[in-house]
């Protein structure tokens, strides 16, 4: 560890005890203003403006709520982290960098706790890493990378001051989103004054160091220095290699003005780092680690994103060690195992010139232990290409575009590095993970970035033929669901089935200027087999609305009839389509359907869903009714079933803090919601608007996943094991959705004991309810 050694003495990770790091000496006292003469006065001007427009957002544990937020004008949230611990988003001014003594915290982890596999660049081919670790997606740390890199000498406190004193480097961005920069000698000087002390240090993650620029003039004071020769900072990157697992890049292809920032130059203090987060775009991510350590958290792509970033967003790394990985590794009574076992979570503790390896999708935050010095890439590789290719489409469509128009070139010309029959693979990757049956159409353009030797190139666009039936869509839920389905960019071909007025519909969806096609069909002319026949999806609304006084058990004899016809064409004309099921009683409703796919054979439990997103977005309104919060930032679980008492919200696992009174309102409120509305519609209808809100966005979710986009998680009455051995087949809980529909019932968390007597109220109702909606078909 030759920069380590030099300018820093850490001989070990970790003592003898396995618990205590050794302490971080600076081995030959130099300083900042050994090397560079700085303006003390300039430079506190500096500091003070970079604190003032870095945004630095902190979990408070005391102080005056009332009077800090009036002040500020901030909206608190408040997340239950342990006990006695209410932790507060409040954005600190520049005389609260220091106000927690983070610094007087030991965060480094015991070896024991550091279970990443590691590997040496020269030991393992290209092809072994890609079988091991690449294609199944498991992050890993590799050795040897740094071999013949410039960088190990040159990466260093003196050289990096001589070289780009007057350079400015990002260090964050204000509240508008504008990158904040200081000047290099000024940030290294914070760093051995107030950055020794703050809670979480400014921190270089500049990604501007690859673009062309000037050198900066050395001053005067400078000249006087010997050995200062100022630099671009574009020579940073003659320092290092792409290590040869990560060098073929295919977002290369797109130009370097075109695809987004993907390098980055970070240098850091302890407690400085990066928060809970996955690289954009499906890309995968290389850390190499020159000199120090970072202590690293990750985790799989299927991870609830709310149990591990809790109620916020781009929070510093060192509040997340402070006060969500505790609850993490806490093991609740009743389980073995700690939620961070139970997803999977890997630690791992990363020293100098040692690579970190993290795969697309992966969660990951990371701290720095002391100070260090790394480079970082974000990259598309030809293993990862579909996952890259659906997030990038959805997101940068026109980059997509460009990506995909070169690959087909090579297909057909080949490249320097591959053949044709490399590339014309990837190309079927990508029409494979647009759609099973799509195609791409290819045709013949002029690239401008070519240049004029170049004789052809193509552009090309995915075939979107994705069709979505709507069954019941002239009634109150199926014509407004079917106007939100109409701007879903994912369909290709909007079907249209009612007993009356579904051509009408149809006619009118079709003059809104999206691509999609709308049709609509009637009974007749065999109007229903030509509604679903080569469904992705088949959404059924169908059916009579509640009325003042009505359960949704009176629903039962009307409904189960109509669902029940329609599921019978299902399986006859459609039957690989994933059935979403709004038609109460969805506790009978969704095993009639199943009994009707086992009596054709067809039966998939993946593949059929109830749709219980309503209950999640009453329960997010009403919740930040109460608390004076944003609902979109309300993440509530609610389990169990769709009717009444069949509904249990896990108010407890929410961040929020209620009364008993509040938590009984809000329950009851929340399983009777749609009383509401049948009232206030005096009999002339129930909840069909926000029921389409909701049905849209779990179809639009349920699409997604079918195209191939990973870690999307909605509530769903589905198959499930959770409480198979008490007889009770179904169950609504958080679903990771998939390609093939279900890919994962969650498990339902600790439960308060107030939500374990709503479970035990429940479970003989939907009982009920079940052998209800089986016994229907059988009789």
């Amino acid at each position: 560890m030759p920069l380590s050694t030099t300018h820093f003495n850490i001989s070990e990770r970790i003592d003898v005890d396995g618990d205590t790091p050794v302490k971080l000496t600076n081995k030959n006292g130099i300083k900042t203003t050994d090397i560079i003469k700085i303006n003390q006065k300039k430079y506190e001007r500096k500091v003070k403006k970079a604190k003032l427009n870095a945004r630095s957002v902190f979990y408070m544990d005391s102080f005056k709520p009332k009077l800090a937020l009036k002040k500020r004008k901030i909206t608190p949230h408040l997340y239950d982290l342990s006990n006695s611990l209410a932790i507060i988003k409040l954005e600190l001014d520049i005389f609260e960098w220091s106000k927690f003594g983070f610094a007087n915290n030991n965060y480094w982890i015991s070896s024991c706790a550091d279970k990443i596999p590691r590997i040496d660049e020269s030991q393992v081919s290209r092809e072994e890493f890609i079988k091991k670790y690449e294609a199944p997606a498991l992050p890993v740390v590799i050795t040897g990378c740094t071999r013949g890199w410039a960088a190990e000498t040159k990466w260093n406190k003196e050289e990096l001051l001589r070289n780009y004193a007057r350079h400015k480097f990002k260090i964050g961005e204000d509240d508008k989103g504008n990158p904040v920069r200081m000047t290099f000698k000024y940030y290294m000087h914070y760093l051995e004054t107030e950055g020794f002390k703050d809670d979480s240090p400014l921190y270089i993650f500049d990604s501007s160091f690859g673009r062309r620029g000037k050198s900066k003039k050395a001053s005067v004071e400078e000249l006087k220095r010997k050995n200062s020769n100022p630099k671009s900072k574009e020579c940073l990157l003659k320092d290092y290699k792409v290590p040869t697992y990560f060098d073929d890049d295919l977002f290369r292809f797109t130009g370097e003005n075109r695809r987004p920032p993907y390098r980055w130059f970070v240098l850091g203090g302890g407690r400085s780092g990066t928060g809970i987060h996955s690289d954009p775009l499906g890309t995968s991510a290389w850390n190499t680690l020159l000199v120090g350590h970072k202590r690293w958290c990750l985790f799989p792509p299927s991870t609830p994103r709310k149990l591990i970033d809790p109620k916020q967003k781009d929070h510093e790394a060192v509040t997340w060690f402070a006060c969500v990985l505790p609850k993490l590794l806490e093991v609740h009574e009743g389980k073995n195992k700690s939620l961070a076992e139970e997803y999977g979570m890997i630690e791992a503790l990363q020293g100098p010139g040692e690579t970190m390896f993290v795969p697309g999708g992966w969660y990951h935050v990371v701290m720095n232990l002391d100070f260090t010095i790394a480079v970082t890439q974000n990259f598309c590789s030809p293993t990862s290409i579909e996952q890259v290719w659906l997030h990038t489409r959805n997101a940068r469509p026109k980059l997509a575009q460009k990506l995909l128009s070169k690959i087909v070139r090579l297909s057909t010309i080949g490249g320097t590095r591959h053949s044709k029959n490399f590339y014309r693979n990837l190309v079927n990757k990508i029409k494979g993970s647009t759609d099973d049956d799509g195609d791409t159409e290819v045709s013949e353009t002029e690239s401008e970035e070519d240049g004029p030797d170049a004789k052809r190139t193509f552009s090309s666009s995915a075939a979107n033929a994705t069709k979505v039936a709507v069954l019941g869509a002239a009634g109150g839920i199926g014509q407004p669901l079917s106007l939100l389905l109409k701007h879903n960019d994912l369909i290709s071909h909007l079907s249209l089935f009612d007993v009356v007025n579904a051509p009408g519909v149809a006619a009118d969806l079709s003059h809104i200027n999206e691509p999609s096609k709308v049709t609509g069909y009637s009974p007749d002319n065999d109007g229903l087999k030509h509604a679903v026949t080569d469904a992705s999806i088949i959404v059924i609304p169908a059916g009579v609305p509640r009325k003042p006084g009505m359960t949704r058990d009176d629903l039962f004899n009307t409904n189960a009839g109509i669902v029940r016809d329609l599921a019978t064409a299902a399986a006859q004309y459609a039957p690989k389509a994933y059935m979403a099921i709004i038609s109460n009683p969805v506790n009978s409703t969704v095993p009639i359907v199943s009994e009707i796919f086992k009596k054709h054979k067809i039966y998939d439990p993946k593949r059929i869903f109830g749709v219980t997103t309503l209950d999640i977005v009453r329960a997010s309104r009403f919740v930040s009714e109460l608390k004076g919060t944003n609902p979109k930032n309300e993440k509530i679980v609610v389990v169990g079933g769709h009717s009444g008492v069949t509904i249990i919200p896990l108010l407890s696992q929410s961040g929020s803090n209620f009364t008993d009174d509040e938590l009984k309102a809000l329950t009851h409120r929340i399983q009777f919601g749609g009383d509401e509305v049948v009232k206030a519609k005096a009999g002339t209808g129930s909840a069909t608007l926000s029921m389409a809100y909701a049905a849209n966005r779990f179809t639009g979710s349920l699409l997604r996943a079918l195209k191939g986009e990973s870690g999307i998680i909605e509530p769903a009455y589905v198959k499930s094991h959770l409480f198979e051995s008490k007889g009770i087949e179904y169950f609504a809980s958080n679903v990771e959705l998939s390609r093939e529909g279900v890919g994962k019932v969650h498990d339902l968390g600790p439960l308060s004991q107030y939500e374990n007597q709503l479970l035990e109220a429940a479970l003989p109702e939907l009982k009920k309810n079940i052998e209800k909606g089986v016994d229907f078909v059988h009789k």
